[in-house]
């Protein structure tokens, strides 16, 4: 090998190890421990998604446009061309799901209402952490972690969740793409926006 070849293989060597230590856009390295504690001062956000569910063999797209207030949250599901969606409001207490301004029924879970009124249904109450990639707390759970110790995959309360995608909203990084998956149900959650309320 000549000495010009050799130089080039150098350079080509030390550029690709270079680019393996450089994180991706929206990436930072913390331990899991210094990101669950990051990731559990937030209790307030909004968050606006695409939403693909499998349900029974048929497939069903939505718009998930969901407000967490500390322990209360609004859920606006939402065809993408508008012809027809809910909203639901709840807490830890009970949760009302409202199909027009007039019409609402009410019960002690959003499962409840979801199953009733759109023929599937998501865990809201552990969703709101499981969106921000934690594990929801005081319930076992099996975890894996990628290189920036964001989740990528939790196995809780019947459900698989898969991560991938992080982007960082004011130095916190929050996932983009969602995956949940049970026996009975797909959901593919895609977030366009993220914004973390004080």
């Amino acid at each position: 090998m000549t000495f010009g070849k050799k130089i080039l293989l150098i350079t080509f060597i030390l550029l690709l190890s270079a680019c393996a230590t450089v994180p991706p856009p929206g990436t930072h390295y913390l331990t899991w421990h210094q990101r669950q504690q990051q990731l559990q001062a937030i209790n307030s956000w909004d968050m606006y998604a695409a939403l693909g569910i499998t349900y029974a063999g048929e497939n069903t797209m939505a718009h998930l446009d969901w407000q967490q207030l500390k322990n209360s949250f609004t859920a606006n599901i939402t065809t993408p061309i508008n012809i027809g969606g809910v909203k639901i409001i709840g807490n830890s207490k009970q949760a009302t799901l409202w199909k027009s301004a007039t019409d609402k029924i009410t019960a002690k879970t959003p499962e409840q209402l979801m199953y009733q009124e759109l023929g599937w249904s998501l865990p809201l109450f552990d969703m709101k952490y499981w969106v921000l990639g934690l594990p929801a707390p005081h319930i076992a759970y099996h975890a894996k972690f990628d290189t920036y110790n964001h989740l990528s995959y939790l196995q809780q309360q019947g459900w698989e969740i898969s991560y991938d995608d992080f982007r960082s909203i004011g130095n916190i990084d929050l996932p983009q793409k969602i995956w949940l998956e049970n026996p009975k149900l797909q959901a593919k959650v895609v977030i366009k926006k993220w914004q973390i309320l004080k």
